[in-house]
């Protein structure tokens, strides 16, 4: 079929030049113009018979690409037959190695899927413990707000008392004031009642010794006036000393009792020469005599 094709295709594209092709009968009558028309249109040309060698080289080689196809066909048909032989074999041992692979991997799966399990399992105990961690917090946080609110009730009260400290010292210092005020007024007075009494000591002196020196007693009952003002000035130094001692009893009770009233101290009540000898006149005397107290 194919060189016939190929015949007929070949002819098709290059007619032959041969145009009355049917015999001469016998008995047909022609003129020499028409006999050498017909035997010219027998016998072809060069070109024509150049071409026709070429259409038949053409279908031999046609037919033997034909017979090269057929060959390579039942080469082709082999080397598939071969190939899927081999792709059967392949494919065999190819599942063969899924199975392996698969049941490998489902060990895997089903051993991710215990250790996600334990995991979930650990994660819900997790969980759990944070909550209780959480309420423990809770409790420890409300403890803390508890002791906060307590320090912070105390550092009120410790203000509360710094302040009144602080009030409490500025007294103390307006007392310590006031104190060294009366102590330095007492000290004056101190000094000027001092100084009338070594006055009236000195007076006291001289009338004892005037008293002393006087032999006569009647002279003495004669002078009455003279131990009338002894006693007036015994009288007068005893008034000072109650006075002075008045003074620094207003001075103690007004001391404040905190640390610094140990400043008290400070006044010490020291009877001096000249009272103790209101107290014992006859001190100068060597002679008793009563009658002059």
């Amino acid at each position: 079929m194919s060189e016939v094709n190929s015949e007929e295709e070949i002819n098709e594209q290059h007619p032959t030049k041969i145009t009355d092709t049917s015999p001469i009968k016998k008995g047909d009558f022609m003129t020499y113009s028409q006999l050498q028309k017909k035997i010219n249109s027998v016998i072809p040309d060069e070109e024509t018979v150049s071409y026709n060698t070429s259409a038949v080289q053409n279908s031999q080689l046609t037919y033997s690409m034909s017979q090269f196809e057929k060959s390579n066909l039942v080469k082709i048909e082999e080397v598939n037959e071969s190939q899927h032989s081999l792709f059967s074999q392949l494919q065999q041992s190819h599942f063969i190695l899924d199975n392996k692979e698969n049941q490998k991997k489902d060990q895997e799966i089903e051993k991710l899927k215990s250790q996600n399990a334990q995991q979930q399992k650990e994660l819900e105990e997790f969980q759990n413990t944070i909550q209780k961690l959480k309420i423990c917090q809770k409790v420890e946080i409300d403890e803390l707000k508890d002791l906060l609110e307590e320090k912070d009730k105390i550092i009120n009260r410790l203000t509360q008392f710094e302040a009144y400290t602080q009030e409490q010292q500025k007294m103390i210092d307006q007392k310590d004031k006031q104190l060294k005020d009366l102590k330095q007024q007492y000290d004056i007075r101190t000094f000027n009642l001092q100084q009338i009494i070594d006055d009236q000591t000195e007076s006291i002196k001289t009338l004892h010794k005037q008293i002393s020196l006087s032999n006569n007693n009647s002279s003495i009952v004669q002078s009455p006036q003279l131990f009338e003002k002894i006693r007036i000035k015994q009288q007068n130094l005893k008034s000072q000393f109650e006075e002075l001692s008045k003074l620094y009893d207003e001075v103690i009770c007004e001391t404040p009792q905190t640390p610094t009233s140990s400043k008290k101290q400070i006044l010490t009540r020291t009877p001096s020469r000249s009272i103790h000898l209101i107290q014992q006149p006859q001190y100068y005397n060597t002679e008793p005599k009563p009658a002059l107290i």
